[in-house]
């Protein structure tokens, strides 16, 4: 077995420390764009994407039309028993999302999310978001298209934007600690250079997540990444937490950088999905009902 790749700069031990840092001095801090129908925050934005000319956001719970548990901007559907949010309101808050998002309601690119480490390339035809058997199963979207928005959903999972200033191209990319393992970030950026982009210009941005401080992980979640030579960024057990501590932003972080995004290339956005309940929704807080976040972003092709 290869042995275990430690995160650069970063051992074990401090994984909590590096993402709740990360989260408040990375590369330029998040900033908040607010919609025009909604006083509360809309859309999550990243500096280094925007400097880089690509329309995208990363979004709160703020500002749709959904009734709970689903309030308010739900954009996803829970597979989860009850009653389920409607499509209609799912729909209309996409709307919503996507205009403050790009400025337009551009279509929005969609996958069937399986934790794994398949990448859609977008062009051409858009499937119907609504019919989700025949959406193509994946994790990442790609694509150089204009006038789309390639999106992912989440709702603890880190949602991570890609984006190349010099060719255009741009992936969003769902990345629950499943597919840090399977290798779903080498996987989206291999695609982007195989399609043109340079790898020594890729800017990501990693979105609101849920943070080392609410992640508990068993050591069976350790192993996996062990098992593919990955050593996690984590919280050891200690005197206030029986069980480690994942800190997923952190690893994501080390993994973008042996894919070739340098770490002042890559931005964390400050937010914990499971600890701010006002602004995001959070499947470990909430359960399977709970609503769904979303990140997207446009190509410039």
């Amino acid at each position: 077995m290869e042995e275990p790749r430690a995160v650069k700069g970063l051992a074990p031990s401090e994984g909590s420390g590096t993402s709740e840092s990360a989260r408040s001095t990375s590369t330029g801090v998040g900033e908040c764009a607010h919609g025009t129908e909604s006083r509360g925050e809309w859309v999550l934005r990243s500096r280094l994407l925007a400097a880089a000319g690509f329309r995208h956001g990363f979004s709160t719970r703020v500002g749709g039309v959904s009734a709970a548990p689903f309030d308010s901007l739900n954009l996803g559907v829970a597979s989860a028993d009850g009653p389920p949010d409607s499509p209609e309101h799912i729909a209309e808050n996409r709307r919503r999302f996507g205009v403050a998002a790009s400025g337009e309601n551009l279509p929005w690119v969609l996958a069937r999310q399986v934790h794994g480490a398949k990448v859609h390339w977008s062009e051409g035809a858009i499937a119907d978001p609504r019919d989700l058997e025949n959406l193509p199963i994946a994790d990442a979207v790609a694509g150089r298209e204009s006038g789309r928005l390639l999106s992912v959903r989440t709702a603890d999972c880190l949602p991570i934007l890609l984006g190349c200033p010099r060719s255009g191209l741009a992936a969003a990319v769902h990345a629950g600690w499943r597919g840090l393992v399977v290798g779903v970030i080498p996987a989206a950026i291999d695609v982007l250079v195989a399609k043109g982009a340079d790898r020594d210009a890729l800017v990501a941005a990693i979105g609101p997540a849920i943070s080392v401080a609410h992640y508990e992980v068993g050591d069976d979640v350790l192993d996996a990444f062990r098992g593919v030579g990955i050593e996690p960024a984590h919280r050891p057990p200690g005197a206030t937490q029986p069980k480690p501590h994942l800190d997923c932003a952190a690893t994501a972080q080390a993994l973008l950088a042996e894919a070739g995004v340098a770490r002042d290339r890559v931005e964390v956005l400050p937010a914990c999905t499971f600890g701010e309940p006002d602004r995001f929704f959070s499947y470990r807080r909430d359960g399977a009902r709970s609503g769904r976040l979303a990140a997207v972003i446009e190509p410039r092709g």
